[in-house]
């Protein structure tokens, strides 16, 4: 062989050879670096999966159920409309699991400083039943337009009525904030001029009178406004001011979710009206009981200690 043909020869080998040994080392880079991606991906997620928030349920806020709670109402036709206390209220607490005991004293027209009077013939009645019973929650409701139209009258015959009540008893006290007349009522326009107006001047009293005297406040007022606002639903009576059934049922809700601090959106009971409007009752309610209502400050009330 000549020496130019072997030449050759070596020069074709060695070529094969860096061809070759550049395939194998270029898999072996891509192999690697695939390897190096999969794994810093695989970290990622590990480090995501461990910085993710677990998903945890709201804490359960309600009073306990084993024990036996007793209720005294004190108030008006607000109150003792459509059986409120002893019918609707009652059917809820039983749905939600309470034993309860509801009891109340009303009469159409009173105001609280009747109910706080010792020669008030109901002023009387109240004084036996606090005489008769440990109550554990005493819910309060002034006559439906003093509180916006004159909120002292309305302060003085509540401190009244809690001085009595104390005397007995150390049940926590419920103000129950009524609502603003509906429009076409022959008494709004010295209560505020408008239903949203006059809700507020209610709220401002009850909330008012209700730190002063460290008592809880039931914004039903606010619920009322709600669903009066933000939906078809008719909760007003014929006569523009007293509730309808449905009123009556918002008023309920309301009370018993800031009374026992219960979530009632899903609670099924009894109510005598249709599921679509309790539904969106039992909604307000839970507004009106768990979501903050500040005061306008064109209404706050500030009472001296």
């Amino acid at each position: 062989m000549s020496l130019k043909k072997l030449f050759l020869l070596l020069t074709s080998s060695a070529l094969i050879l860096s061809c070759v040994s550049g395939c194998a080392s270029s898999d072996s880079t891509s192999t690697d670096t695939a390897e190096q991606e999969t794994h810093t991906q695989a970290a990622e997620s590990e480090k995501a999966e461990e910085t993710e928030a677990p998903e945890t349920e709201a804490a359960d806020t309600s009073l306990p159920k084993d024990k036996e709670y007793s209720v005294l109402f004190i108030g008006n036709s607000y109150t003792y409309c459509n059986d409120m206390p002893e019918v609707i209220f009652q059917s809820i607490c039983d749905a939600a699991g309470y034993n309860v005991k509801v009891d109340s004293v009303t009469r159409g027209g009173y105001y609280l400083f009747q109910f706080a009077s010792s020669t008030d013939e109901y002023g009387s009645i109240v004084k036996d039943k606090l005489s008769a019973n440990d109550y554990d929650f005493i819910v309060l409701q002034e006559q439906s337009g003093n509180p916006a139209h004159n909120p002292n009258s309305f302060f003085d015959g509540a401190r009244a009525l809690v001085r009595k009540i104390e005397r007995y008893t150390d049940a926590q006290i419920v103000f129950y904030e009524t609502w603003g007349y509906k429009t076409g009522y022959h008494l709004l326009p010295t209560h505020g001029g408008d239903t949203a107006t006059m809700e507020m001047k209610n709220r401002a009293a009850y909330t008012a009178i209700a730190k002063s005297l460290g008592a809880d406040v039931a914004l039903v007022g606010v619920a009322f406004k709600d669903v009066f606002e933000n939906s078809n639903i008719e909760i007003y009576d014929t006569d523009f001011s007293h509730p309808s059934k449905n009123g009556s049922v918002l008023a309920a809700c309301t009370i018993f979710s800031t009374m026992f601090k219960y979530d009632i959106r899903d609670l099924t009971f009894n109510s005598g009206i249709s599921r679509s409007a309790l539904s969106t009752i039992k909604d307000a309610a839970y507004r009106a009981a768990f979501e903050e209502h500040p005061v306008d400050k064109r209404f706050q009330i500030e009472i001296a200690d």
